[in-house]
């Protein structure tokens, strides 16, 4: 076997056995509040759950110059769940719950409306008439988008296939074909 065939098949073999890597997403994000001065951007760490969801696990940003620490799922009534959607590129109505400068926040959606709950020093739920409720301009965009396995996968087959064509033509060239130095009577 020639040494280009043996190589292509290792490194078939090598891509085919290889298991994706687990790895987090990044989503950057900017939200403004429309009745008040609060604006804010960062950068979300994510992990992709099925059904377009992600699970935010941290959270890098600034809001009004303060820095941003992403609170425990569940801490505020909803419960914050600390997930986005892709379809519709939304929130929840569970929303992410972060600090910044002493206060507490829950990002939220409410029938299809972003809002802003301000937690500290007063309490409120998710309720959007309730005091410290303010709407939100959101935006965000995932900044690594997920690889298509298949794509590796029919890379994969398409250097098994080269190899076993080049194994049949050597192979070919190795059997003695018949009639050739022979006499016919």
């Amino acid at each position: 076997m020639r040494a280009a065939t043996k190589i292509l098949l290792i490194l078939a073999g090598g891509l085919l056995l290889t298991p994706a890597p687990g790895r987090a997403d990044s989503i950057t994000f900017t939200f403004t509040a429309i009745d008040i001065s609060i604006s804010a951007s960062g950068t979300f760490t994510t992990d992709p759950l099925s059904g377009g969801s992600y699970q935010i696990t941290s959270i890098d940003g600034t809001i009004n110059g303060q820095s941003m620490t992403l609170l425990p799922y569940g801490t505020y009534w909803g419960p914050s769940d600390n997930l986005l959607f892709v379809n519709g590129a939304s929130l929840d109505y569970g929303g992410i719950a972060f600090s910044a400068g002493g206060i507490d926040y829950n990002l939220y959606d409410y029938h299809g409306d972003n809002y802003l709950c301000v937690v500290a020093p007063h309490t409120c739920g998710n309720i959007p008439a309730e005091p410290d409720n303010y709407v939100v301009e959101f935006d965000w965009n995932d900044t690594n988008p997920v690889p298509e396995p298949s794509g590796l996968i029919l890379l994969g087959t398409g250097l098994l296939v080269l190899a076993g064509v080049e194994r049949r033509k050597l192979l070919a060239l190795l059997q003695p074909h018949p009639g050739i130095g022979r006499r016919h009577n």
